[in-house]
């Protein structure tokens, strides 16, 4: 009774102000002329409506390009999903799970729905393309597997396990699911949700046939399941993310965007021409000090401190300081080909029990701040895991914690070299000068100006060598410049129809003036993001370094 009393009362509840009401934006759309582009069936593949940047944006891009002539359709889950990107052990604990009994689900197919209903475009629903003889065979499929039949599973050469996992740690915010007694029941519900998507997309499309597919992420259920159902199919899709910057996302063909950054061709950053662009990146390099140019999800407060910092820690800057910076444990967890080490936490305690003998040197450990600083706190911590085997430290190594204020940006410019494994930061100290070593899948890899071990013992080899006597040279230096306004400012797409709200969830609105914008052509870049949809060409903006 309570529960059907809270559905109801999710039904009658307005659209929430922070997401964008079409209706009213489209009205009097008929008076804007809007040039038309190449006619392609869409299937924006939202999903989960509750997460309010996607569906802001999706939507943003479905009525833009449906505007420009295309057919354009979007996807919710409709509530049928257990396990999902949306369900985390904040809202939804374990024993709760385990029985289904799902609090996010009745908000989030709410919002969704009520955003793309007014948008006046098609909305599809997953639960429509599962029948019940389907869902007791899913239920009868995962009955008996165990934990690493699950892990390994794969539907028709799909890796639905690889998906399963990485949501499940994303479920609790961990790395290791050894460490939650109760993951092994979980794992059958996140599998129970990947199976079911799979076999309503498999519906889906056989009675729809699309063009393109556009999703966000690309990876974690349901969105990961899709994109691989796309490609098995040689169904063209689109991932996008958030980028750093204010108002800018990535978006990628066929692939998740870290991986397709990572490979990229080299050219079409390479012919940049420096002279032209290098005041803009160093200026927006220095202001990653504070954060000005990028979004503002928290008011974070910043320490410039770097002398009192050093002298309260007695880290003496006469001896090399090398800095290792680390990433969120549970982010993206997912199977990389270059890989050297068995994950992050194995690089932290291996790399650290290296320097615990070279005592000519100092190590600095700075934890990633999106560790605690984010929407998605991690439950699992790099310190945590340090002192499961280092109860105290050495004494030439130091650790700077997630929730430390001091800048990451002021300490590390005093290192010799950077120690990275996932995190951004290798672009930024590139830039600077400073070289950095790669030890897992960081954005920068086979770009020419790091310095990049293929196996474990050559990264320790490469540690001897360490301090370096030598500065980066003047070329590797111009070319992490070059990539670093390529990926700062050509691949992460800013959009002119958004207007920037900082310390807000999303973090964004919809320019009331939209259909204006959308006409005049004012938002080159979502222009340049449709079209690319429609056409299949490179997301990144082609200015030939005039902007």
């Amino acid at each position: 009774m309570i529960n059907n009393l809270k559905k109801l009362f999710t039904y009658f509840l307005p659209l929430p102000d922070d997401m964008p009401n079409w209706s009213k934006i489209l009205k009097g759309k008929e008076e804007y002329k809007i040039n038309k582009a190449k006619k392609k069936k869409i299937l924006i593949a939202t999903s989960s409506g509750g997460h309010k940047v996607a569906t802001s944006l999706e939507s943003l891009i479905g009525v833009s390009l449906n505007l420009k002539g295309s057919d354009v359709e979007f996807l919710l889950c409709d509530k049928i999903l257990n396990g999902c990107i949306m369900t985390t052990d904040t809202n939804t604990k374990e024993n709760n799970l385990i029985k289904k009994k799902i609090n996010i689900c009745d908000a989030c197919f709410s919002i969704g729905n009520k955003t793309f209903k007014k948008t006046g475009l098609k909305t599809h629903y997953l639960s429509k393309y599962l029948s019940k003889k389907e869902i007791k065979k899913i239920n009868n499929e995962i009955r008996g597997l165990n934990t690493e039949q699950i892990k390994n599973f794969k539907k028709n050469d799909i890796n639905v396990g690889e998906q399963t996992v990485a949501n499940l740690l994303r479920y609790y915010a961990i790395g290791d699911l050894n460490l939650r007694s109760n993951s092994d029941k979980l794992l059958k519900i996140f599998l129970e949700s990947a199976l079911l998507t799979y076999t309503a997309i498999e519906n889906l499309l056989t009675e729809n046939k699309y063009d393109v597919i556009v999703l966000n992420h690309g990876i974690y259920i349901p969105q990961g399941i899709i994109a691989e159902i796309a490609k098995s199919k040689k169904i063209n899709y689109v991932t996008w993310t958030t980028g750093t910057r204010k108002n800018s996302f990535i978006f990628s063909h066929n692939q998740v965007y870290n991986k397709d950054i990572v490979n990229e061709n080299n050219l079409n950053w390479k012919q940049i021409n420096l002279q032209n662009i290098e005041k803009k990146i160093d200026k927006y390099l220095e202001s990653k000090v504070t954060g000005a140019q990028d979004w503002q999800y928290h008011k974070n407060a910043i320490s410039l401190d770097v002398k009192k910092y050093f002298e309260i820690n007695k880290i003496d800057l006469n001896k090399p300081l090398i800095g290792l910076t680390t990433n969120v444990i549970w982010d993206a967890q997912l199977h990389y080909d270059d890989t050297i080490f068995h994950n992050m936490i194995d690089w932290i305690l291996k790399t650290i029990n290296y320097f615990s003998k070279r005592k000519d040197l100092n190590l600095l450990i700075r934890v990633h701040p999106t560790e605690v600083n984010s929407d998605r706190p991690a439950k699992q911590k790099v310190k945590d895991e340090i002192e499961k085997k280092h109860k105290k430290l050495p004494n030439n190594i130091f650790l700077v914690d997630s929730n430390d204020p001091i800048s990451t940006y002021s300490i590390l410019n005093h290192c010799n070299a950077i120690l990275v494994y996932g995190t951004k930061l290798g672009i930024e100290f590139a830039a600077r000068g400073v070289p950095v070593i790669v030890a897992g899948e960081a954005v920068i890899r086979n770009k020419g100006f790091s310095i990049e071990p293929k196996t474990e013992k050559e990264y320790f080899q490469l540690l001897k060598s360490l301090p370096f006597h030598n500065k980066m040279s003047d070329d590797n230096i111009n070319d992490a410049k070059k990539f670093a306004y390529h990926y700062y400012f050509k691949r992460m797409l800013a959009l002119n129809s958004l207007e920037d709200i900082p310390y807000n969830f999303p973090p964004f609105k919809i320019k009331n003036n939209f259909l204006n914008i959308l006409s005049n052509n004012s938002d080159k870049n979502l222009d340049l993001i449709c079209d690319s949809i429609l056409n299949g060409t490179d997301f990144y903006f082609k200015d030939n370094n005039k902007e």
